[in-house]
């Protein structure tokens, strides 16, 4: 529409939407406090899970299969099947007990999972019950995000923040098990967030501290995408 409306408070951290019903929404503050609208916005139920607190920006992500299940990342994973009225935990601790300040599921296959936090990244093949360290083979800063493959769940990029030079963004075929290195002519600057377009040449865009740049297949390099952006 044409006006904005403010629906929560707190400094404003993760969100979502469901993909299937505008309707149902969910909003954070800081610290991992959730809360769901069932009405476009107009009123939020509170859903956080009994005695949780999680990262700065605690992540929440919707099962791309049945979008009636959301997963929230504290230090221990939590899904809920009912859109946050109850909830249940499944792996514990995937960070060696620090917060999950990133959190993917596959949507081609709701069982491959990915988390993590700025110190290393984790990948589940059994819809979150556990989770193996796909860190080896990435170095030169902190890791901020992963994107995935619409199609591959084995298909990843993995971005990084710091100022190593060539070490911005890396990419894996197989699920972490091997990367390489793509970072292309990108300015050694923080890379903060990726997100992939669904149904194209493998495009990926990408949040950095000047600005967004996207790159798919067919492209030898990075390019800016910012125009009109402020």
């Amino acid at each position: 529409g044409t006006t904005w409306r403010h629906v929560l408070g707190g400094d404003g951290m993760d969100c979502a939407v469901d993909p299937t019903n505008a309707n149902t929404s969910y909003a954070s503050y800081q610290y991992g406090n959730f809360r769901r609208s069932l009405n476009g916005g107009l009123s939020f139920t509170n859903i956080t899970p009994s005695g949780q607190s999680g990262a700065w920006v605690t992540p929440i992500a919707i099962d791309p299969i049945n979008t009636n299940t959301i997963y929230i990342g504290y230090a221990s994973l939590y899904r809920s099947f009912d859109r946050g009225n109850t909830w249940s935990v499944l792996a514990a601790n995937i960070c060696g007990g620090d917060e999950i300040e990133y959190l993917k599921i596959a949507p081609s296959n709701n069982n491959i999972i990915y988390a993590g936090n700025t110190s290393g990244i984790y990948r589940s093949v059994d819809g979150g019950q556990t989770f193996t360290s796909i860190t080896t083979g990435i170095s030169g800063g902190a890791i901020t995000d992963v994107a995935i493959s619409s199609s591959n769940p084995d298909h990843i990029w993995v971005t990084l923040s710091g100022y190593t030079q060539g070490t911005r963004i890396f990419r894996s075929y197989n699920g972490g098990s091997n990367y390489i290195i793509v970072s292309g002519t990108l300015p050694d600057i923080p890379v903060n967030c990726a997100i992939y377009q669904p149904a194209s040449n493998d495009l990926v865009y990408i949040g950095t501290d000047f600005g967004v740049f996207y790159r798919d297949n067919a492209m030898p390099d990075w390019l800016p995408f910012n125009n009109n952006l402020p």
